[in-house]
Formats: C-alpha cells, sequence, structure tokens
C-alpha cells in the first residue's frame, strides 16, 4: 500500500496558474486502492468543491498540520505552488509540480537535478509512477540540516 500523496491544490482565484493537470492527477491516484491522498485545500469553497467528488480516499484536515512531518511521511507531493515542493526536495521527498505559472530559477534546478519531477501534460499523468517509499529512519536523515543550508545559500 502506498499512502499519502499531500497534495496542494492550484490557487481558483490565480487566472496565471488555474489548470485542469492537478484536478486530473486526483483522479486519477483516488482511482488507486493503494493510494490515500492528503488534501490541503486552500479555502472552503475548494473544499466543498473536493468534497462533492465524494472520493473515499481522500483526507482534507481542518485544522493546520506540522507541515515537516507531513512532507516526511508522505510517499509523494504533489503541489501546484512551490514552496511544499521546495521542501519536499530538501527531505528528499518525491514532489511533482503542475504549476502552470513562470517558474523560479531555484524549481527549474531541482528539475535538473531530478528533485523535482514537472507535469506539464495529461500523458505525463498517465505515466506517474508512485512508489511506496521504505520506513522513515531519521539515523538516514542527518544531512538534511546540511542541504537546506546548501540550497539557501547557492
Amino acid at each position: 500500500m502506498f499512502t499519502s500523496p499531500t497534495s496542494r491544490p492550484t490557487g481558483l482565484s490565480r487566472k496565471c496558474c488555474a489548470n485542469s493537470l492537478f484536478d486530473a492527477l486526483l483522479a486519477r491516484l483516488s482511482s488507486r486502492d493503494d493510494a490515500k491522498i492528503i488534501l490541503l485545500p486552500r479555502s472552503d469553497a475548494q473544499r466543498l468543491e473536493y468534497e462533492k467528488r465524494g472520493w473515499l480516499n481522500m483526507i482534507m484536515p481542518r485544522e493546520a498540520l506540522d507541515g515537516a512531518n507531513l512532507i516526511a511521511a508522505a510517499d509523494l507531493i504533489i503541489s501546484a505552488g512551490g514552496t511544499m515542493n521546495r521542501e519536499a526536495a530538501a527531505l528528499g521527498v518525491p514532489a511533482v509540480s503542475i504549476y502552470a505559472g513562470q517558474w523560479a530559477a531555484i524549481d527549474e534546478e531541482l528539475v535538473r537535478e531530478g528533485r523535482l519531477q514537472w507535469i506539464s501534460s495529461r500523458e505525463q499523468i498517465e505515466s506517474l509512477q508512485v512508489k511506496k517509499k521504505s520506513r522513515i529512519n531519521p539515523r538516514a536523515a542527518r544531512g538534511v540540516k546540511e542541504e537546506i543550508t546548501r540550497l539557501i545559500l547557492e
């Protein structure tokens, strides 16, 4: 079983970033019996829109969660923004961006390094491979502080 592709939808009010890829990706993941999706809606209206879909394997927390622990526990982070994807890349968690606007230089570098995947078509959604990661081993994350420092200083 794979769990917790943590997802952050596009902002409905941001015309530059609106695209249908996020919903298509969620629909694909929601059809998997081995998936558990944690969706962090940006507004009450967005929450209601996703609740209407009735996806049984989707959780939408009503309160704030500890982002770092949520990312660390996830098998995959999917976001139409940048912060969660960058944090995931720093923590070594696979991250997928479906952001349709102008990319920041750091995001382009993370793609070049293979630490962030960019999805810009439905064909890429169909070929997305999601793998259950092994158990979290805090001792294996010793380089996280150094990696975050390196990313900030570059």
